[in-house]
C-alpha cells in the first residue's frame, strides 16, 4: 500500500541501520488500545472509512494513506489513527503517527521514511486531510518533543467545550532515532 505503486523496502537491512530505520513499533500508545479496538467505529458520522488520506505541500506529502483503524501500532504500509481519538473534522483530537529515518533517505511516498522531514513543518504551514470525501484544512500551532512516555495520544489540544477540530502527528525524534517524540499540533480552519 506504499503510494504510487513503490515497492516495499526491506523490513530490517545494513541500510536499515545505517538510516535508522529498523522494526520498530510504538509501544508507548499501547495503554488502552487494546481494551479500545472498537473506538473507532464509535464516530458520530456513523461512517468509517478503513483509510483516508493526508496531503502536506510542505513535506512534499501528497495523498498518504492514514488508516483508521489499524491492527497494530507499526506503521510500515500507511500511517496510523491512533483508536480511540477523534476522526477529521469532528470536536476532539485526531492523533496520527508515522515512521521517520535520518532525513538524507527521506521519500514522501515511502511510509518508512513518511515523517523523516515532520520537524521541518512550522507555525502556521497548513496540510489537508480528505476524510469521507471533504477536504479539511489544518494549521499548525505549536510543535513539542516529548519523551516517549510522556506521550498521551488521547490528550485534547483544546479545551473541549470549544468544540474545536484538532489533529496531532507524531514520529521518532531525533528521525532515525527512537529517543524522543516529535508532536506537530493543528487546528481546523475551515473544511
Amino acid at each position: 500500500k506504499t503510494q504510487d505503486e513503490v515497492s516495499k523496502p526491506a523490513r530490517s537491512t545494513v541500510l536499515g541501520v545505517v538510516t535508522g530505520y529498523s522494526e520498530f513499533t510504538f509501544n508507548e500508545l499501547q495503554d488502552g488500545s487494546e481494551n479500545e479496538s472498537d473506538a473507532a467505529v464509535d464516530s458520530p458520522e456513523g461512517n468509517v472509512p478503513e483509510f483516508y488520506t493526508i496531503t502536506i505541500p510542505r513535506l512534499g506529502i501528497k495523498d498518504a494513506l492514514v488508516e483508521t483503524n489499524p491492527p497494530d501500532l507499526n506503521p510500515d504500509e500507511d500511517l496510523g489513527h491512533y483508536i480511540g481519538t477523534a476522526m477529521p473534522g469532528t470536536p476532539g483530537n485526531s492523533f496520527v503517527y508515522g515512521h521517520s529515518v535520518l532525513p538524507v533517505f527521506y521519500n514522501p511516498r515511502n511510509y518508512k521514511t513518511i515523517f523523516s522531514t515532520l520537524g521541518d513543518m512550522q507555525v502556521g504551514d497548513a496540510f489537508t486531510v480528505n476524510y469521507n470525501n471533504v477536504i479539511y484544512t489544518y494549521k499548525v500551532e505549536s510543535k513539542s518533543v516529548l519523551k516517549p512516555n510522556e506521550v498521551n495520544p488521547r490528550a485534547e489540544i483544546k479545551p473541549k467545550y470549544l468544540n474545536e477540530s484538532t489533529m496531532v502527528l507524531m514520529t521518532c525524534w531525533p528521525a532515525g532515532l527512537k529517543t524522543n517524540r516529535l508532536l506537530v499540533s493543528a487546528v481546523l480552519v475551515n473544511n
